[in-house]
């Protein structure tokens, strides 16, 4: 009788892949801009551009990371949006109408 030989499981594959760009808030230091370099089929390495600061996280804490920076950067656009119709109301105001001091002296 041939006993079968126990497989190891496949490796995970990253549900981010490397590269993937997100927003992450610092308390008391604001929104960085972090990538993914790696994923070991246990844990995501991040890496901060701005910084050079590195870390690593679980696959759960990096769902909760890439769900608060979707958050963060609908936030984003909502504000770009509106500064941005600010300025086109602005810039679409009508100009101030010029009042003429030459008008020949008679009123």
């Amino acid at each position: 009788m041939v006993s079968a030989v126990e497989q190891p499981p496949p490796p995970a594959t990253a549900k981010y892949p490397a590269g993937t760009s997100f927003l992450k808030q610092f308390k008391g230091y604001g929104v960085w801009e972090g990538r993914i370099t790696s994923f070991d089929g246990d844990s995501y390495k991040v890496f901060y551009p701005d910084d050079g600061y590195i870390e690593q996280f679980d696959c759960s804490i990096m769902d909760k990371i890439i769900a608060k920076s979707n958050r963060l950067t609908e936030k984003k656009v909502r504000v770009a949006k509106r500064e941005t119709d600010m300025r086109t109301a602005e810039d679409n105001t009508p100009p101030a109408e010029t009042i003429n001091n030459n008008d020949g002296g008679s009123k």
